[in-house]
This record gives C-alpha cells, structure tokens and sequence, in this order.
C-alpha cells in the first residue's frame, strides 16, 4: 500500500513544505546579493535579481494554483449536473432524517440475516487514511456479525477500490479457514470493481436497486452492498457561493476529499419518486451518514480529481445459504 506521504490529504502540506523550501533557497542568495558592498561590480543588479530571486516561489506558486483551478473546472465540466448541483446536500429535506434512516434500516433488518446497526456494525476511521479500511469492515461487520475483520494497516494511507478487491479475494474466498471452516454458510460471491467508466445514470441506478432486500432462488438471502469511491466536495460544497474564498475552499476541498470511500447500504424512493442512496460516512463521528440523490451521487463518482481520476465501486454480495 502507498506511505502516508502519498496520501491526497497531505496534499496541500506538501505543497506548502516545497513551496517553503523554495523560499528559502531563493532568499539566501537574494540576502547576500543585498550584503554587497556598495562599490561591488555587481550592486547596480544586485537589487533587481535579489527582487527576483524572492518573486520566483510566488510565482511558481500562481502558476501551479492557476493550474489546479484549470484542472478543477476542465475535469469537472462533463457531469450530468442534476437541477440541485449548485446546493449542498446537508439543504436538502432527507439529508440526515433519523426517521427515514430507521425505516430503512428496518426493512433490511426485519428478515434477521445480516443485520446492521448504527451502534454495533459502523467501524469509524479517525484518520481519512484508514476510511477505506473502515468502509470494508463496516461491511464485513454487518455480514459476519462482528465476527471478521481486515486488519488495519500500521499508518493511513491511500487504497483503491481494486485493492480492496484484492484484500477480500486474498483474505476471505481464497482463505479455506474463513470461507468453509468459520462462515460456511455465509458466501461472498459478485464481489466486483466497476470503474465510474463502466457506468451510465441508468446502469447506476439499477445497480442501487440492489441494496434492498433480496431473496433469489435455492433458499438463499441475498444482500448487496457497495463502497462508493467519490468526490465528497461534488456532495457538500455547492458551486452558488460566490465570494473568492469560497471558491478557493472549494479547489482545497476538491483535492482532499477525492477518492473518498464509503459504504451504500440502502435507499428509499421519496414522494416524488426520486431515489435517494443512504451513504455511511466513516470518517464523521456525530452524524456518520446521509441520504443522497442518486444523481448526486453519481455525479460525485464520476468527478475527476486533480490527477484526472475518478471513482467507482466496489460490490459486494453476501448469500446466506441455509
């Protein structure tokens, strides 16, 4: 897995560290330049190098800003754009309603198998590092009951969906000890990675169908889950604000809240017939969840960020085979 120095989150303390260093290098020369001697061959351009020498950092610094803000619009110019991308979600009537996440979570948990509870099943990541982790055992808590989990790694650090695959591939169906031994009748089969190119609204959509309850045939429960990989600013920092440091905000949050991994577990169909997915947030202690427009959340999945990737998905389908 990459080092915590590879981590997005890191990305804005890194920039600050180099353009620091880059400060400073420049300004050694630029001080000894104004320490010459006054009868020096060199104090006639002594003053207008040194002036240089301190504006070379800030305007790398521009130049790299500039480029950043180009990436932010350019990568983000195709999305779907439903007709409330401009708001943030956190305005939006069924964003954190107790009562609707409650009748969700009944109508799933109401046949007994594979059970998840706010309180028992939720594994929260306290470093933005170890979401990816927190979001596979969450999942894992609600399948096995508790009873297994992916050992956190030693210091956070950036994983991908295709990782996460692997992880579940190494250390669940191809590990006999957990797959026939502990949970033999508990299979975990359809566990695929879809990459946001593989998915249009209407593909997504259907897939989203599966996170309610589903009983197929050969006496086997079926439960689906997801772990989306998303731009979480696309979610929460809506584009109608209009003041510069808004807007600067905004390109911040754009770089460190991409690749932002969290668990679909359900979702409801509103009034109006509009589907909102019901997303865990493993890395918010007060409120970890929300309901989405399924628009929204496509539209996070398929924002780039600043290296032109986007997210996907992870499925996960857990049969009970009685």
């Amino acid at each position: 897995l990459p080092t915590i120095n590879s981590s997005r989150s890191h990305y804005w303390r890194r920039f600050g560290a180099s353009f620091a260093a880059v400060l400073l290098v420049c300004s050694i020369p630029a001080v000894w330049l104004n320490m010459l001697h006054p009868h020096h061959s060199l104090v006639n351009v002594s003053k207008y190098v040194s002036l240089l020498l301190i504006a070379l950092p800030w305007l790398i610094f521009a130049v790299m800003f500039v480029r950043i803000c180009v990436k932010y619009h350019a990568f983000n110019s195709t999305l779907s754009r439903s007709s409330d991308i401009d708001c943030s979600i956190a305005l939006l009537p069924y964003y954190q309603n107790e009562r609707v996440r409650d009748q969700v979570l009944h109508e799933l948990n109401e046949d007994h198998h594979f059970q998840f509870t706010m309180d028992k099943h939720m594994v929260r990541a306290f470093d933005i590092g170890y979401a990816g982790f927190a979001a596979l055992n969450t999942v894992l808590a609600s399948i096995y009951d508790q009873g297994f989990y992916i050992k956190f790694p030693a210091k956070p650090a950036d994983v991908s969906l295709p990782q996460l695959h692997q992880l579940i591939q190494n250390q669940i169906i191809d590990d006999l000890n957990v797959d026939i031994v502990r949970f033999p009748k508990i299979k975990l089969e359809n566990v695929q990675y879809i990459s946001q190119r593989e998915l249009n609204l209407q593909q997504f959509i259907a897939l989203m169908q599966r996170t309610s309850v589903q009983h197929e045939a050969h006496n086997q429960y079926v439960r689906t889950y997801f772990i989306a990989a998303f731009n979480k600013q696309a979610l929460l920092h809506g584009d109608n604000t209009g003041t510069l440091f808004d807007y600067f905000e905004r390109i911040k949050q754009w770089v460190t809240l991409s690749n932002y991994l969290s668990p679909i577990i359900g979702h409801v169909i509103d009034e109006q017939q509009n589907m909102h997915v019901l997303v865990l947030d493993v890395c918010e202690n007060d409120a970890p969840y929300y309901f989405v427009p399924v628009e929204r959340m496509y539209d996070a999945i398929q924002c780039e960020d600043y290296t032109g990737n986007a997210g996907g998905l992870l499925r996960i389908e857990a049969h009970l085979i009685s």
